[in-house]
């Protein structure tokens, strides 16, 4: 793949190290353009730089690019509770759970709910479906339950090993964001839910 030197400057998406998705006004130097896809690719010096400025076009994230981008990330480690790198059905859950609870107080609202099936392209769910105890709020387990109706853990598992790699992950994310299913996602259908769903 021939490549050539490009300047990315901020105000755009930026990749923390810690894996966080943020932003900033930071420009940096090293990374390379793919001049088959024109996506920009972070090279190994930027990946030691503390904040790595990716520019993002309207149409320039594919299935690689999402992965490219999102593996650069700590997300899926934290998600791989006993670092065996790939994700069971209970990490799965956790992660999807972990990832609707923006707040980060271990319970879901109802707007972190309508957040969430926003995201997740799940348009005929509702509140009163899952909160099965009527108590306002979600636990793990009412959450479980709803995502396991969706059964996205076993359609993501494409080698049915009942166990979840990155690939298969990102890959399953890819196809709920892909709203209009291009095969690409825009800045309107990537930017806002990658920073709501993968920023601590």
């Amino acid at each position: 793949m021939e490549m050539k030197k490009i300047s990315i400057t901020g105000s755009l998406m930026c990749l923390a190290a810690a894996g966080l998705l943020a932003c900033s006004d930071k420009t940096t130097e090293n990374a390379m353009e793919d001049e088959n896809t024109g996506n920009a690719v972070a090279t190994e010096e930027a990946m030691d730089d503390p904040v790595v400025v990716r520019e993002v076009r309207a149409v320039d994230l594919d299935h690689d690019g999402l992965y490219s981008t999102l593996v650069t990330t700590t997300y899926y480690e934290d998600f791989d509770v006993n670092g065996d790198k790939v994700l069971d059905e209970n990490e799965f859950n956790s992660s999807m759970y972990n990832t609707w609870d923006t707040n980060k107080d271990k319970s879901l609202d109802e707007n972190e709910f309508n957040t969430g099936i926003k995201d997740y392209n799940m348009p005929n769910e509702t509140w009163a479906a899952w909160d099965t105890n009527n108590d306002g709020k979600l636990s793990e387990e009412e959450h479980r339950a709803g995502i396991a109706r969706s059964d996205w853990f076993n359609k993501w598992d494409t080698d049915k090993d009942k166990k979840l790699t990155e690939r298969e992950y990102v890959d399953g994310v890819f196809v709920l964001w892909d709203r209009n299913n291009d095969g690409k996602l825009d800045s309107l259908e990537y930017l806002d839910i990658v920073n709501r769903n993968y920023k601590k």
